[in-house]
C-alpha cells in the first residue's frame, strides 16, 4: 500500500483503485496523503477523489478533515455534486457539530438543490448538538418542501429528547401522527427520553403504544422505568417491569438497574437487594447495579448492609462509583475502612471520592484525617502547595506575587485573609419584616452587630443556634454574605445618585443577567419596590431547575414587581437591545473567592485537582465575555452596569 514501500505515484485511474483500497481497510490518513502527493504532482485529480476521502473521513468520524477536504475541493475549482456535501455533513452530524452542518448547507444552496439527505443529515447534526429549535425549524422547511419522512421527525425529537424538552417532543408526535408519518418504537423511546418525572405521560404513552398495536422492547421499558423512579413511584415502574416480564420480554441489565434505582428512590432497599439477587442466572449485575443497591441501602439509613454488600461482591466487577456510593453515607470510620479497601483492590480513588470523603471527616471534626487525605490528592497531581490553609499551590501564589520586592507583605497579607472563616451574614428583608425581628433573634441566642455600609445588613458573632429560623422560612431575613451585597448596593448607590438629578425620576427597569439562587435578585426586587415610581425587575437563569430556585426565592421575599427568564445570557440582547436601565451580571468564574468557605478553591481554580472551571478557563472566558458584551447591548444608553465575580485570576479577566 501507498506509504509503506510503494515508492512511484500512480496514474489517476489506479489512484482510484488505491484510494478505494485504503478507504476499506480504513486507513483514511494514508488516503489523504496521496490525495495530497497526486495535488503537488498536477495529476489530474476528479470529484471522485475527493468524494472518497471524505466518505473515509466521514466513517472515522473526522468531520474536521471531512470538512476541510470539501472547502479544498471548492478552493481548486473541483465541481461538487450532492452526494460529497452529504457525505460531510453525515461526519458533522456525527460529532455533533450543527454549526458546521448548517455552514455546508448554506455553501451548497448556492449551487446545488438539497435532498431529503441533505437535511436529514443537519437536521441529525442539529438534534445531537440539542438545537432542538432549529430542529423543529428545519421540520417545518422539510415538510413544506414536502422531504419529511419518519426519519426526519424521529431526529427532530432526538434533539428535544436530549434538551428535556418533553412537550415540544409531545407535540412534534402529535404532528407526525397527524401528518400521516409512521409512528415507531423508535418514536416512542425517544419521546420517553425526554421525559424526566412525567409518569402519567409516560404511563399514557405506553398505553397508546398498546392500542396501535406497537409491541415495546427492552429501551421502551427501561425508559418508562427510570421515569416512574424518578417520580418516586416505585410501585408503577415496578408494575411496568413485571409486566414486561410476563410478556416474554427479554429485559436486559439497564432494564434492572433502572428499577434497582427506582426502589431506592423510593426507600425499598430490601426490594433492591432482592431484584439484584433475582437477576443471578439471567442477567449479569454489572458496577451500575452494585452502585444503584448499594445507594438504595444507604439512602435508607442501611449503610452497614452496604459495606456487606460491598464486601461480599466479586471485586472485579467493583468500581470508584461503587465505593463512591457509600462514602459520605456511612460512618467516618468506615468510610475510612472503605478507602483502605479501594487501596487494597487497587480501585483509583476519583475527585468524587475525596471530595466526599474529605468532606464526611470534616464534619465530624475529623481535620487531622481530612487533611492527610487532601494531601494524599494533592501528591497524587504532582502540584506543589502550601500546607496550611488555604492550601494555596504555589504556581497560584507564583501568579498574584506581586513584582516589587516591597509588596510581598500584601501577599502574606492576602495568604492569611484566606485562611480566616468566611463571616456569616444576613439582610433583613423590608417587605416582610416586622420590627422587632432583631430582638426576637437576640432572644432565641443570636447575637449580631451590623454592617457598616449597609442599612439592613448584619453579621453573626460565632454561628447561629442550628436549623432554620422562623424568619428565614418567612422571608424576614435572606442569609447572604456581606460581598454578594456589595454588587447589589453598588448599583443602588449609583443610580440613585443619577436619578437624584432629575425632576421626574423614570421607574426603573433593571435586569439581574445571571440571577440564581436569588440572592441578589431579592436584594434588587426589594430596592426597587421602594422607589417612587416603582421599578421593575427581570431575573434571568438559564437552567430551569435554579430558575425555580430563583422564583421561590422572590415569592418568599415579597418580591411582586419580577419575573423569572431562562434565556441564555449570551443572546438575550438579541430579544431586548437597549432595553434596561441598569444590569447586574454576575458572571460564571474559577471562584478563588469562594476559598474563604471552602479550603480547595484555589487547588479547583489552578487546576491543581483536575477538576472544576481551571480544566475549561479558555471556554469559560470566552463565555464570560460573550455574557457581558451581551449585557452592555441590553443596556439603555447612559445606564449602568455592573460585574460581579469570585474569580482572581489575572491572566482570565474578563474585558469588554
Amino acid at each position: 500500500m501507498y506509504g509503506s514501500g510503494i515508492q512511484t505515484l500512480p496514474d489517476a485511474r489506479t489512484a482510484n483503485g488505491l484510494l478505494k483500497s485504503l478507504v476499506s481497510e480504513g486507513k483514511a490518513s494514508e488516503a489523504k496523503s496521496l490525495l495530497h502527493s497526486l495535488e503537488e504532482r498536477n495529476c489530474e485529480i476528479t470529484a471522485f477523489h475527493y468524494s472518497t476521502i471524505v466518505n473515509a473521513f466521514r466513517r472515522a468520524s473526522d468531520w474536521q478533515t471531512a470538512v476541510g477536504m470539501l472547502t479544498r475541493m471548492v478552493q481548486r475549482k473541483i465541481q461538487q455534486d450532492i452526494v460529497v456535501y452529504n457525505q460531510a455533513i453525515n461526519a458533522c452530524a456525527r460529532a455533533a457539530s450543527w454549526q458546521s452542518a448548517l455552514q455546508l448547507l448554506a455553501m451548497l444552496q448556492g449551487s446545488l438543490s438539497p435532498d431529503s439527505f441533505t437535511l436529514n443529515g443537519v437536521l441529525a447534526a442539529c438534534s445531537a448538538g440539542e438545537q432542538w429549535q432549529i430542529g423543529i425549524q428545519l421540520i417545518s422547511t422539510m415538510r413544506a418542501l414536502q422531504m419529511a419522512d419518519a426519519i426526519s421527525f424521529n431526529s427532530a425529537l432526538r434533539g428535544c429528547a436530549n434538551s428535556k424538552q418533553w412537550s415540544r417532543a409531545l407535540c412534534l408526535m402529535q404532528d407526525m401522527i397527524e401528518g400521516l408519518f409512521s409512528v415507531d418504537k423508535i418514536t416512542y423511546t425517544t419521546v420517553l427520553s425526554s421525559l424526566e418525572h412525567e409518569w402519567q405521560l409516560a404511563m399514557h404513552l405506553l398505553q397508546d403504544m398498546d392500542r396501535r398495536q406497537i409491541q415495546p422492547d427492552c429501551l421502551v421499558c427501561t425508559a418508562a422505568v427510570a421515569i416512574c423512579g424518578r417520580a418516586f413511584c416505585w410501585q408503577e415502574a415496578a408494575r411496568i417491569f413485571d409486566q414486561a416480564l410476563a410478556g416474554g420480554m427479554p429485559c436486559d441489565t439497564p432494564a434492572y438497574n433502572a428499577l434497582i434505582t427506582a426502589y431506592g428512590l423510593g426507600m425499598q432497599w430490601e426490594a433492591s437487594l432482592s431484584l439484584m439477587h433475582a437477576m443471578q442466572g439471567r442477567k449479569q449485575a454489572d458496577s451500575i447495579t452494585l452502585s444503584a443497591a448499594i445507594s438504595a441501602c444507604c439512602d435508607a439509613g442501611h449503610w452497614q448492609s452496604a459495606l456487606r454488600l460491598l464486601g461480599a461482591t466479586n471485586q472485579g466487577r467493583l468500581n470508584n462509583s461503587c465505593y463512591n456510593a457509600i462514602l459520605g453515607r456511612c460512618s467516618w470510620e468506615a468510610g475510612l475502612a472503605v478507602l483502605d479497601q479501594m487501596d487494597l483492590q487497587k480501585v483509583e480513588k476519583d475527585s468524587l471520592t475525596y471530595s466526599t470523603a474529605i468532606a464526611a471527616l470534616e464534619q465530624a471534626d475529623k481535620w487531622e484525617e481530612a487533611f492527610r487525605l487532601l494531601d494524599e490528592r494533592l501528591v497524587k497531581t504532582g502540584d506543589d502547595r502550601i500546607r496550611r490553609p488555604p492550601f494555596a499551590p504555589r504556581s497560584f501564589l507564583r501568579e498574584v506575587l506581586p513584582s516589587e520586592a516591597g509588596k510581598a507583605l500584601d501577599l502574606r497579607r492576602m495568604v492569611r485573609s484566606c485562611s480566616r472563616a468566611s463571616p456569616i451574614a444576613f439582610r433583613v428583608n423590608p417587605l416582610k419584616a416586622r420590627q422587632d425581628v432583631l430582638d426576637r433573634l437576640r432572644r432565641q441566642g443570636w447575637q449580631t452587630s451590623p454592617l457598616p455600609w449597609l442599612g439592613n445588613g448584619f453579621l453573626i458573632q460565632g454561628r447561629p443556634p442550628a436549623g432554620l429560623s422562623r424568619p428565614q422560612l418567612t422571608g424576614e431575613l435572606y442569609f447572604q454574605e456581606p460581598t454578594s451585597m456589595l454588587p447589589a448596593e453598588l448599583l443602588r448607590l449609583v443610580m440613585t445618585e443619577s436619578l437624584a438629578e432629575l425632576k421626574d425620576p423614570p421607574s426603573l427597569t433593571v435586569l439581574d443577567l445571571c440571577a440564581a439562587p436569588g440572592s441578589k435578585s431579592t436584594q434588587l426586587g426589594s430596592w426597587l419596590m421602594s422607589m417612587e415610581p416603582m421599578g421593575f425587575l427581570v431575573a434571568n437563569e438559564p437552567d430551569e431547575a435554579r430558575a425555580k430556585k430563583l422564583d421561590a426565592s422572590l415569592t418568599r421575599m415579597a418580591v411582586t414587581n419580577s419575573i423569572v427568564c431562562t434565556m441564555d445570557g449570551r443572546f438575550i440582547s438579541d430579544l431586548v437591545p437597549e432595553a434596561f436601565d441598569a444590569v447586574l451580571v454576575d458572571v460564571p468564574c474559577t471562584c478563588e473567592g469562594n476559598v474563604r468557605k471552602d479550603a480547595t478553591s484555589l487547588l479547583r481554580a489552578a487546576g491543581t485537582m483536575r477538576t472544576g472551571p481551571a480544566q475549561h478557563k479558555e471556554e469559560l472566558v470566552d463565555r464570560q465575555q460573550a455574557i457581558l458584551q451581551s449585557a452592555w447591548r441590553a443596556l439603555r444608553p447612559g445606564g449602568c452596569l455592573v460585574q460581579s465575580e469570585c474569580g482572581s485570576d489575572p491572566d482570565h479577566a474578563t474585558h469588554l
